[in-house]
């Protein structure tokens, strides 16, 4: 009796090894082809990010003024999140920008996000 219940526990560990590390395939992220031609377009933040950006991240409660997570509701203060990867991180690596909990606002367009793609691969100029 004692020699199968170690034989069981062993098979259970044995199954955890091989079905936890594969567990959260389905979690990461296909990268998405960019469908703009970044280098003809001229895509700063005055014009073409700030709208996208105002409407999807600095809205009441989220980055904006006083946030302790960030004030996006400006060039400068975006800028340190951008400059240290953290805005690339979480809008196409988590891919969790805009979080999926709250209604408003929707998820990025793949438009937005091709648009914030050339944004951040041409430097993320301000005008």
């Amino acid at each position: 009796m004692k020699r199968s219940i170690q034989s069981f526990l062993l098979l259970l560990l044995l199954g955890g090894i091989i079905i936890i590390p594969n567990a959260c395939v389905s979690d990461q992220v296909e990268p998405k082809e960019n469908a703009l031609d970044c280098e003809s377009l001229n895509v700063n933040y005055t014009d073409v990010m700030q709208p996208i950006i105002t409407e999807t991240c600095s809205y009441a409660g989220c980055h904006v003024v006083g946030s302790g997570i960030g004030d996006f509701s400006t060039y400068e203060g975006i800028l340190p999140k951008l400059e240290s990867g953290q805005v690339q991180l979480r809008v196409f690596e988590s891919a969790d920008m805009p979080p999926a909990f709250v209604e408003e606002p929707e998820r990025l367009t793949d438009e937005e996000r091709d648009l914030f793609s050339c944004w951040l691969e041409n430097g993320f100029p301000k005008s």
